[in-house]
């Protein structure tokens, strides 16, 4: 039984039931096909991340434009059909926010975005290297295993969220302390063997025979992880350039 991946893009209950229709007159799906989408939106992703960095918005429009991606990354869940449309203005409003995000941790830390950039792009190409090599293959226990290390790290964040919104401090969680750095490291290693499950959630539905049609919605789920893993290892290296700075 082929492993079902933590990321909820992929393993949304249409994108799942519409495997195993290759006898319908639709063409299937194709790994070329998400490629292509997948390379469309990370283009797109990518300029509008250029915007937000440029434009300097207010913690309004930041807190609207997430919510706003959240809530299109929600019907585009329950819609995979309609990814095509929707994926755009999900990667658009992404793009934005961390866009502006990534300005401020520049602000803080000079070259800091560049060095995620590289690092985030050079994880992709070795997690594509590893999956293509198979030297890593899902079954159920590693599916219990990354379930299990991806809703542990949901529960610190949010923990840590709850806490902040009631004022309490968390020493171990200060930026450049050791905790804060293990804990971002267990949170890069899960992006990162999250986006090679999403790999082998698009080949399973490949070779599922599942409709071309929903290839824009793969290439979505690609991006739901891809952003993910940036945003982990831009929160690593800042932690540890902190670290660094303060045994100075």
């Amino acid at each position: 039984m082929r492993l079902r991946i933590a990321n909820p893009a992929l393993t949304a209950v249409p994108f799942s039931s519409a495997q195993g229709t290759a006898a319908a007159p639709a063409p299937a799906m194709r790994i070329e096909g998400v490629a292509t989408k997948g390379a469309l939106l990370l283009l797109a992703l990518i300029a509008a991340g250029a915007i937000g960095w440029q434009r300097d918005p207010a913690w309004w429009a930041l807190l609207g434009a997430s919510i706003a991606a959240a809530v299109v990354g929600g019907m585009a869940r329950t819609r995979p059909e309609r990814a095509a449309v929707l994926a755009w203005p999900y990667v658009a409003l992404q793009g934005y926010v961390y866009g502006a995000l990534s300005r401020e941790f520049e602000a803080r830390a000079p070259g800091l975005v560049r060095d995620a950039l590289i690092v985030t792009l050079g994880a992709l190409a070795t997690l594509l290297l590893v999956y293509r090599l198979r030297l890593i293959r899902f079954d159920q226990n590693v599916h219990a295993l990354l379930a299990c290390a991806i809703g542990g790290l949901a529960a610190v964040y949010a923990f840590t969220f709850v806490a902040g919104l009631f004022g309490a401090t968390l020493p171990w969680m200060h930026e450049g302390s050791r905790w804060a750095i293990a804990l971002s490291l267990y949170a890069v290693a899960a992006a990162a063997f999250n986006l090679v499950g999403d790999f082998d959630r698009i080949e399973t539905a490949v070779t599922a025979g599942t409709p071309r049609a929903l290839e824009w919605y793969a290439a979505f789920g690609l991006m739901v992880g891809l952003v993910w893993l940036y945003v982990e290892v831009l929160r690593l290296l800042f932690h540890v350039r902190r670290r660094k700075k303060g045994a100075t």
